[in-house]
């Protein structure tokens, strides 16, 4: 039996914490669209989602620009399979009538906002709260005051963070 490469190690960490990071999401599309119709079955067609997801990544490691982008459109096209399975003589049009494309854009809302979430537990907690402070508003004068720094710290502090954030988000 031979042993896993670094490579192989590499792409199982990158793809798991894809997973982590959509997992919940992929729960709710389910749940919610179709009028609720499949449900039940919600945790089979999770497994079916992400197994096809995973053959795409191994086949595509270093050119997966946009998982997200992939994740939806592979959770569309599974769901509209399921869906068909349900009822065979639904057509595309019936199948995007049924989706509710409010619900997707409230899903992307949830989706960028739990990414930014995942970013934000990874920074220090002076560079979260003064990220938090900015992301309400507050200028660099007031976070000064309320970090106990000067305004220059603060503005350095600041572009640092967004870059950091920036190449966090990247990966």
């Amino acid at each position: 039996m031979t042993q896993p490469t670094d490579s192989s190690n590499d792409l199982d960490t990158a793809f798991s914490k894809e997973v982590e990071t959509y997992h919940k999401l992929v729960f709710s599309l389910i749940h919610r669209y179709y009028g609720g119709r499949l449900k039940d079955q919600a945790e089979d067609l999770s497994q079916d989602i992400w197994a096809k997801l995973w053959v795409h990544f191994k086949k595509n490691e270093n050119n997966v620009v946009n998982f997200k982008s992939y994740l939806y459109r592979t959770v569309q096209t599974t769901l509209w399979d399921a869906v068909r399975s349900l009822d065979p003589t639904c057509d595309e049009e019936e199948l995007e009538a049924l989706a509710d494309p409010a619900q997707a854009e409230r899903e992307n809302g949830v989706l960028e906002r739990m990414q930014l979430d995942n970013l934000m537990a990874q920074l220090k907690p002076d560079e979260r709260r003064m990220i938090q402070a900015y992301l309400k508003g507050f200028s660099n004068q007031e976070i000064a005051v309320l970090m106990g720094t000067s305004e220059g710290r603060v503005r350095n502090l600041i572009s640092r963070t967004k870059k950091k954030l920036a190449g966090m988000g990247g990966r």
